[in-house]
C-alpha cells in the first residue's frame, strides 16, 4: 500500500497482488457521479473488479446521506440506491458504507490487511499440504509410494 502507482482496478491495493485485490473510495458526490453523468465508466470499473477475489468500494458517507438528498445532483435517491443493489447483485461488488473519509481509510486499510493475513495463511497450508503429498512413481513395473522430500 505504500508505493504509488497507476492501477487498472481501483484506487488502493497490494504490491505485487494487484491482479487479486482492488478498494476503490468514494466521496458522496463521486459516488453521486457514478450512478449518472460517469455512470458508463464505473460500470467498466466494475466490471473489471469482477475478476478480483476481492474488489469493494467504500462509500465515505453514510446511507442516510443518499436517503436525505445530502449532495447536489438532481438524481433521485432511490435511483442512486437501487443502482447500489443492482451492482452488487450484478457484479457481486461490496459497497461499504464507511461514514467519513477517517471511515474510508480505516476500511480501505483494514480490508487490504485482512486479505494480506489471508493470503499468507492459505500460502502456509498449501505449503503443509504439499509436503504432506504422498507422491507415487512408477519403478520398473510396480508402483511404488514415496512421501515427496524423500526419497
Amino acid at each position: 500500500m505504500g508505493r504509488s502507482g497507476c492501477l487498472q482496478t481501483g484506487d488502493y491495493s497490494l504490491a505485487g497482488l494487484e491482479h487479486l485485490v482492488g478498494i476503490e473510495r468514494k466521496s458522496l458526490g463521486d459516488l453521486v457521479g457514478c450512478c449518472t453523468r460517469g455512470r458508463d465508466r464505473f460500470v467498466r470499473e466494475l466490471e473489471r473488479g469482477r475478476g478480483l477475489d476481492l474488489f469493494a468500494v467504500i462509500i465515505e458517507a453514510n446511507m442516510v446521506d443518499v436517503a436525505e438528498h445530502r449532495y447536489r445532483s438532481k438524481a433521485k435517491p432511490h435511483s442512486i440506491l437501487q443502482s447500489l443493489a443492482a451492482w452488487q447483485v450484478r457484479y457481486g461488488t461490496t459497497f461499504l458504507w464507511a461514514g467519513s473519509e477517517r471511515g474510508g481509510a480505516y476500511w480501505c486499510h483494514s480490508l487490504l490487511s485482512k486479505y494480506l493475513s489471508e493470503q499468507e495463511r492459505r500460502s502456509r497450508v498449501v505449503t503443509v499440504h504439499l509436503n504432506e503429498v504422498i507422491v507415487y512413481r512408477k519403478a520398473g513395473s510396480s508402483l511404488q509410494k514415496q512421501n515427496r522430500g524423500h526419497p
